[in-house]
This record gives C-alpha cells, sequence and structure tokens, in this order.
C-alpha cells in the first residue's frame, strides 16, 4: 500500500512520495514502543497528536502517520510533517474501524 492509497481513507494534511510502498503497518500509542518496534517504511498509525509523533516517526524512518480519532490534527503538527516530508493522515475513525477500513493489506 503506498500513502496515496491511504489517503483515500481519510483527510490529507500532506502527502510526500505518494506511490512509495509501504513496508508494514505499526499500530501504537506508546511512543517508547513504536521506538522499539516500528520497522523503518512502516506506515503509523496512532491517535497521538502530538510533536513527539513527528519525531518518532523521524527517528524510525516512518514516512507516513495516519492519526485515528481525529478530525483536524494541531497546526504544529501539521507544519513539522511538512518539514520533514511526511505524509499525515487523519480520520475520526478509531483505530481498529480504520485498520478493518484498510483490509487484507495489513
Amino acid at each position: 500500500m503506498t500513502p496515496r492509497e491511504i489517503a483515500r481513507y481519510g483527510t490529507v494534511w500532506n502527502l510526500v512520495d505518494e506511490d512509495q510502498e509501504l513496508a508494514g503497518c505499526y499500530v501504537g500509542d506508546l511512543l517508547s514502543d513504536v521506538l522499539a518496534h516500528a520497522k523503518r517504511g512502516s506506515l503509523l498509525v496512532t491517535t497521538q497528536d502530538q510533536r513527539n509523533t513527528l519525531a518518532v516517526a523521524v527517528a524510525c524512518h516512518l514516512p507516513a502517520i495516519v492519526l485515528t480519532g481525529c478530525e483536524r490534527p494541531g497546526e504544529g503538527l501539521v507544519r513539522l510533517a511538512k518539514e520533514h516530508h511526511l505524509s499525515l493522515v487523519s480520520t475520526p475513525l478509531d483505530s481498529y474501524s480504520f485498520l478493518k477500513q484498510v483490509g487484507s493489506w495489513i
């Protein structure tokens, strides 16, 4: 799955490397767990609408983030996503419902 395909499931705030194939998906809200276990090149699905989420994504080389349970991320987060060339999508769905929509790719 690519960031362009993920964008169909939510509101796009930033889209970068739209056709880059994602290496997998990591779902987590505990950012230390994401740091320890997320696979490079994966999509991050989280409820954490905060700056530290972007720092973790950059450190782990995660090219795309989906914020679940989120209508609109903070402006600071959108700005940082643009600065760090990360795709950022939000959805009002909870993580489980979002993952069900994405389907068998995960």
